[in-house]
């Protein structure tokens, strides 16, 4: 009987653990995610990084090389203007064509410096595409202070320097003929020729020419000058090269020979720095510093109607 109650307990016991009250709850059932719509995109797939990563641009060369040759032929009203330590130098041209690179027209200087005053003016034809440049006219130069010289076979610094009597004044009337060309490499020649004739000044008497730089017996004074410049980097605007100058004075029977270099640095289109150093070493007078360009330091400007830098065609970028 006993072990009827107690087999009896027992089953009553495992029903009871055994029903769904006291069952070891599983959790929340776990939902697998649905996998996503097949795309109908038309997006580009990316490629590789080998093929995304584009080649840099370079930029495009600055325009060192002058741009005034770009607008349209027209008429214009310009102006150049060269200062230096001890001189000015303005210069106003009015004319047909291209402005300092193609052009005919009128052109007066007015001429400043430290002891002198004087104006200039006349024809000038320019055509940049032969690489020629004239110019015929005349110029009036007063001294502040220097006479004229008794004629004498040579002369010295103090000879020139006279403070006796009255102020030297004359007129020279004068034809020049320039050019400029490139031969490849950087490299670029350039010429002048000019023949002077000077009057105005009394018998018996020399006159030291402000311009040419030189003691004249007029009329006539022939002078040449030639050389050549190359680029020394800046992508060609910083340029310098040698210079030799002669200068004939057939009253005189004299010859003056000058040598040295010239520089430029193209800053803008329409700004650069110039540099001279050509003294006489040639030369029956001794003159010193005057007797030619010993240095000249001064900056050109320019400017024209009708012209901006930013009119000009930009140059095509750089291959990388």
């Amino acid at each position: 009987m006993k072990r009827a109650y107690l087999a009896l307990l027992t089953c009553a016991c495992v029903s009871f653990f055994a029903s769904p009250a006291y069952a070891a709850d599983p959790g929340p059932p776990t939902v697998l995610p649905e996998p996503p719509p097949p795309t109908t995109s038309t997006t580009t797939p990316a490629t590789s990084p080998t093929a995304a990563a584009a080649v840099p641009e370079l930029p495009a060369d600055p325009g060192v090389n002058s741009s005034w040759g770009a607008g349209p032929s027209r008429w214009f009203l310009s102006l150049l203007v060269d200062v230096g330590v001890v001189y000015l130098r303005p210069r106003v041209a009015v004319g047909w064509g291209r402005p300092y690179t193609e052009w005919v027209g009128l052109e007066a200087n007015p001429i400043i410096s430290g002891d002198t005053l004087g104006a200039s003016g006349g024809l000038r034809i320019k055509g940049e595409s032969l690489g020629l440049d004239l110019r015929l006219g005349g110029r009036y130069m007063a001294s502040l202070g220097r006479t004229f010289l008794v004629r004498q076979k040579d002369y010295l610094r103090q000879d020139i320097e006279l403070r006796v009597g009255n102020s030297a004044g004359y007129t020279a009337f004068e034809g020049e003929l320039s050019g400029g060309w490139s031969i490849g490499g950087g490299v670029d020649i350039f010429a002048e020729a000019a023949v002077t004739y000077v009057t105005g000044v009394p018998d018996g008497f020399d006159v030291f020419e402000e311009v040419i730089k030189a003691v004249v017996e007029p009329p006539w004074v022939v002078r040449g000058r030639a050389g050549w410049t190359f680029e020394l980097g800046f992508q060609g605007a910083l340029k310098a090269g040698p210079v030799v100058e002669v200068v004939a004075i057939p009253g005189r029977q004299a010859y003056i020979l000058r040598g040295g270099i010239v520089g430029s640095l193209k800053l803008y289109d329409n700004l650069e720095v110039r540099l001279t150093i050509a003294p006489a070493f040639g030369s029956p007078d001794a003159l010193g510093t005057r007797g030619g360009d010993a240095f000249v330091l001064g900056i050109r400007w320019r400017w024209a109607t009708g012209w901006s830098p930013q009119q000009a065609p930009a140059p095509p970028p750089r291959k990388p």
